[in-house]
């Protein structure tokens, strides 16, 4: 990170991280595998009439897994 803006962690449950963040050095994706799964095949859940899988909420990033990679940024781990 060049310091000039400050780290933004995006949250993805169910639609495909790569269709929202934007590209850009300080922004990051944290994305259930529902959401990774759509990134990959360029795929939509309900244009392409997908059935969720059970961890399609919030609620599947657990505070320890987003405060670590919160750290990891803050630390410049993750790049």
């Amino acid at each position: 990170m060049d310091g000039s803006s400050p780290p933004v962690v995006g949250l993805y449950a169910r639609h495909s991280h790569s269709k929202w963040r934007t590209g850009l050095p300080h922004h990051h994706a944290v994305a259930t595998d529902l959401s990774d799964r759509m990134h990959q095949g360029d795929l939509c859940p309900v244009r392409d009439v997908i059935a969720p899988d059970t961890n399609i909420h919030m609620d599947a990033f657990s505070p320890a897994a987003l405060a670590q990679v919160c750290l990891e940024l803050l630390n410049g781990v993750r790049q």
